[in-house]
């Protein structure tokens, strides 16, 4: 069986286990912050950390990654245990000097070494006082949605609507004939449906609102509920998203932008030579200038 294949059955295993522990452990209150050197097992003597416990957590598959740490706790622990009693015994019958092993581990250390340095290169961009700025630099690009305030009347049928209607246009308060005529729960408020977007109301009643403009009064609306005069009262644009809803996304397109950029300044300064398969130069494919692309597409003039 391959490393790999190995690898994933132990966190299957783990993963398998703790659902069923999880669920019993879900109401329980969480634990407070521990220590990253805490001693959470031994092994032959040796010692086994929380941090370990964490880590182990982050490898997990995403679905098993969004529950708490407390509910994966035994199950993780088992499996660090488990791969600890493993080691153990590879190396004492020399695996760690096979030629497979030290290659793997060679690409492991460039790994966690390059990640390591990565991270620390990219830890400024990120600093919260760059989040807030990104967010105010494209805060005119999230605009909220677009809400009304409205009343509105609701009616058993067109007949009875057309009737109050007539009394609206003839000079009643429309509030006043809402708390008189109106069957639904804000008529004793005089019809007011305080600010909505679109999405808050069934088609047909938006429809018609969200195109009329502040003052005016619709003509009888059907929808399943009944009939509806509506009156709009203002509108307004909703505040777009906040600064705590946007934030991850911003942190993760500032550090993309700043690995990006950090790799791009490395490769200018390396000296990198590309080889296909059979030896020969690899030429990477770069897009051609705008200009060049403009050219290919006019077409030969003909003689």
């Amino acid at each position: 069986m391959k490393i790999s294949q190995l690898r994933g059955l132990l966190i299957a295993a783990a993963a398998s286990v703790a659902i069923s522990q999880a669920v019993a452990q879900d109401a329980q209150p969480k634990a407070p912050a521990i220590a990253p050197d805490t001693v959470v097992a031994t092994v032959d003597g040796t010692d086994i950390f929380f941090e370990e416990l964490e880590n182990a957590h982050r490898q997990l598959p995403p679905q098993y990654q969004k529950m708490p740490l407390e509910a994966l706790y035994e199950p993780l622990l088992s499996q660090i245990i488990d791969r600890r009693m493993l080691a153990t015994i590879a190396e004492k019958e020399g695996f760690d000097k096979t030629e497979e092993v030290i290659k793997r581990l060679a690409v492991a250390r460039r790994n966690i070494l390059a990640e390591s340095w990565l991270a620390e290169q990219v830890e400024p961009a990120v600093r919260e006082d760059k989040l807030l700025a990104r967010y105010e630099a494209d805060k005119s690009n999230f605009k909220g949605e677009e809400e009304i305030h409205a009343r509105h009347i609701l009616l058993e049928n067109e007949a009875e609507a057309r009737k109050v209607l007539a009394e609206i246009r003839n000079g009643a308060d429309f509030a006043e004939m809402a708390k008189q005529y109106s069957k639904g729960p804000s008529g004793k408020n005089g019809g007011d449906l305080g600010f909505f977007d679109a999405k808050s109301m069934v088609p047909e009643f938006s429809k018609v609102a969200f195109a009329m403009k502040a003052g005016e009064v619709s003509e009888p609306v059907k929808t399943q509920f009944g009939w509806h005069i509506i009156r709009v009262e203002a509108k307004r644009q909703s505040e777009g998203p906040s600064f705590e809803q946007r934030k991850p996304e911003i942190r993760q397109a500032l550090a993309q932008e700043a690995v990006a950029s950090t790799l791009a300044g490395l490769r200018e300064k390396a000296d990198i030579k590309m080889f296909n398969t059979d030896g020969s130069p690899l030429v990477p494919v770069k897009a051609a200038p705008e200009g060049d692309k403009a050219d290919e597409k006019k077409p030969a003039k003909s003689e």
